[in-house]
């Protein structure tokens, strides 16, 4: 919009200047640098208007892009922490499932200790009793021969 604004007032100022040569031939010097200070004026006031108008819309292109920036920055962290909080739930599901398995061997070979401690000492109790038996006997042949017949 300034830049239409300014578009027209450089039209006019050209307007006046070529009305202003055919109109008023009488003292063309005083006519020519009434009208270059007044062209210079207008010109500086387009310019500046033009350069607050490129400002402005140079910081809102600037904001635009840095509010876009701001914006793909949060969701690229929003998405690397799901990211990492779904690899990190992996890895525990993962350590839970290797603890579980080291748990079940470590079970399973105590239950065979156990089992063949069971049989070791089935084989001390049965070997303990028959050693129990054959000492009886041994004492009862030695009781019955060390007798002496009463009759």
């Amino acid at each position: 919009m300034p830049l239409q604004w300014a578009a027209a007032a450089a039209l006019f100022v050209a307007l006046g200047i070529v009305l202003g040569r055919f109109a008023f031939s009488t003292d063309e010097a005083k006519l020519r640098a009434v009208l270059r200070v007044d062209m210079q004026q207008q010109l500086a006031t387009a310019r500046e208007e033009l350069s607050q108008e490129f400002q402005r819309r140079h910081d809102d292109v600037v904001a635009q892009v840095a509010a876009t920036a701001e914006a793909k920055i949060a969701f690229g962290s929003q998405k690397l922490a799901e990211d990492f909080g779904l690899a990190l739930q992996q890895a525990r599901a993962e350590d839970r499932a290797t603890y579980l398995t080291a748990l079940r061997e470590f079970g399973a070979k105590h239950d065979a200790e156990v089992a063949t401690l069971k049989k070791g000492i089935e084989t001390v109790v049965a070997l303990a009793d028959y050693g129990f038996e054959a000492t009886e006997q041994r004492f009862a042949q030695l009781a019955a021969s060390t007798q002496t017949p009463t009759e």
